[in-house]
């Protein structure tokens, strides 16, 4: 999915003054810098886990392995 198809999907639900954290997928940087939003972005293949202390996806990718259960 491209940044803009995930900025059209998500416009409206997202507020411009969001911040957002994400995984390394190019997309979400693309729709981040669209809309102006702050944008936290992992790496876990470099071990870039959390950022400042807050920002993490463990939360998503723990609901996630569990779906897949």
């Amino acid at each position: 999915m491209s940044g803009k198809a995930l900025e059209n999907e998500l416009a409206g639900t997202i507020g411009f003054d969001s911040q957002i954290c994400t995984d390394a997928w190019r997309s979400y940087q693309t729709m981040a810098n669209r809309l102006g939003m702050k944008h936290f972005q992992l790496n876990m293949r470099k071990g870039r886990r959390i950022i400042h202390g807050i920002y993490h996806i463990q939360n998503v990718n723990a609901y996630h392995s569990l779906l897949k259960g």
